[in-house]
């Protein structure tokens, strides 16, 4: 049951930092932002996938195996979204693609915690669910670990190059 709130805490916070858009104008703080948004589900994605999506595969329900592959389909389709997010140049054009991005987000949100937690509750074991919880937060912890360090060395390199 804990795995469900660690991915519904993860879902919330997602959504709380993509609502604080709505009153953000300047550019460069977006990006700045839109980098701490983008880090977050990244880690949310990928904890999700190894530790919930990949036994989804192998369980014996089609429904929760339909589910699973949708959901890794979404993972591509929203991070390819954030690659033009983070592409974009121009104002109107990173808000365009801002604003794709975030429905498209939204919805997959939406439509994860309206069927797919329920579907988990139903057809797991609740020593499944334990398992999967404590792998969930080692994978967001290695993660998030990566992430860090990745975002040292770009600044190092940001230093030498003198940006």
């Amino acid at each position: 049951m804990e795995l469900i709130s660690y991915m519904q805490t993860d879902q919330k916070n997602i959504r709380k930092l993509l609502k604080s858009f709505e009153r953000l104008e300047d550019l460069d703080f977006k990006r700045r932002q839109f980098e701490e948004l983008s880090d977050l589900i990244n880690v949310f994605f990928r904890a999700e996938e190894t530790a919930i999506y990949a036994s989804s595969i192998v369980n014996s329900s089609n429904v929760l195996r339909s589910f699973a592959l949708k959901g890794f389909n979404e993972h591509k389709r929203i991070d390819k979204m954030i690659g033009r997010v983070e592409s974009a140049i121009e104002a109107n054009e990173w808000t365009e693609q801002f604003n794709l991005f975030s429905q498209a987000l939204s919805d997959y949100l939406l439509e994860e915690e309206t069927y797919y937690f329920p579907l988990l509750l139903k057809i797991y074991e609740s020593v499944e669910l334990d398992r999967a919880a404590v792998d969930y937060l080692k994978l967001k912890k290695s993660e998030q670990a990566r992430i860090k360090q990745n975002r040292k060395v770009k600044k190092e390199k940001e230093v030498q190059l003198g940006c």
